[in-house]
């Protein structure tokens, strides 16, 4: 059962975001999960691909070249929560670029774990590690359409960040499981993308997770599927689980421009 204090964050957070929505003009903008449960994957179709993607960071859309799949994101709620049940997945790609001079910038973000306690933490904005891609499981029947909320997102780095001390229980893939979280170590931000003609907004570039390193309770032969078959919009694969190590919560970037 989720802390009184882990409640209470969840439900501010969620004003929060509302707040935002309604002062950029936007409704039903905020992701459809409160947690992400984040596995390390072994892609049965390795894919190099490049998508042009722009987010509040860049001054206009940039090809970004993209392998994997390396990760596998699984939306999840906290247990007892009164949010409806996730279908939210996502495929995560690392960044494959040249390191550039570290760009440090200092935001403020709200997440279910931290709260309102400790808001700023610094990123490294001109290295994006990972991207995030809207993808749909595949199984018998017609898979679920992608929720609305659910974005692209670019992970960016979290530079000499604080250790937490909060235990979640979680709810993903029909099963209960229990984790530690100990450090954040991802911004996700939302971001546009260009891809054949295609275009996909930023549903609200507000809206964000943060990854958190996390140790589980559970043994790792039962958390999830130990193999998973998905679509993104880089095609079909067959994705086999290595290890499920981090535990992504709903966050909201903010200021207090956004919220007059």
């Amino acid at each position: 059962m989720p802390s009184e204090a882990l409640i209470r964050t969840i439900t501010t957070l969620t004003c929060v975001l509302a707040m935002l929505c309604i002062a950029c003009g936007v409704t039903n903008a905020h992701s459809p999960a409160e947690f992400l449960l984040v596995t390390k994957v072994q892609p049965g179709n390795a894919i190099e691909h490049g998508l042009e993607l722009q987010d509040r960071f860049d001054a206009a859309r940039v090809m970004t070249d993209l392998r994997g799949p390396r990760f596998h994101a699984v939306g999840c709620n906290a247990v007892d929560s009164k949010a409806s049940p996730s279908v939210a997945f996502l495929t995560g790609y690392e960044v494959a670029m040249e390191p550039r001079n570290a760009e440090l910038t200092a935001l403020d973000v709200m997440d279910t774990v931290r709260g309102a306690v400790e808001t700023e933490i610094q990123v490294d904005i001109a290295n994006p590690q990972l991207v995030f891609l809207p993808a749909q499981r595949l199984g018998s029947g017609t898979p679920k359409e992608v929720p609305h909320g659910l974005d692209h997102y670019k992970a960016y780095s979290i530079e000499s960040p604080k250790s937490v001390s909060e235990t979640i229980s979680i709810q993903a893939d029909g099963a209960t499981s229990q984790w530690q979280l100990l450090r954040p170590l991802y911004l996700c931000i939302a971001t546009k993308k260009w891809h054949h003609g295609d275009f996909d907004d930023a549903t609200h570039p507000s809206a964000c997770f943060v990854i958190y390193e996390a140790s589980s309770t559970v043994k790792a032969a039962s958390q999830g599927q130990a193999a998973v078959a998905t679509l993104d919009e880089l095609g079909l694969n067959r994705l086999e689980t290595v290890s499920t190590t981090w535990v992504a919560a709903r966050a909201a970037l903010f200021s207090s421009q956004d919220l007059k």
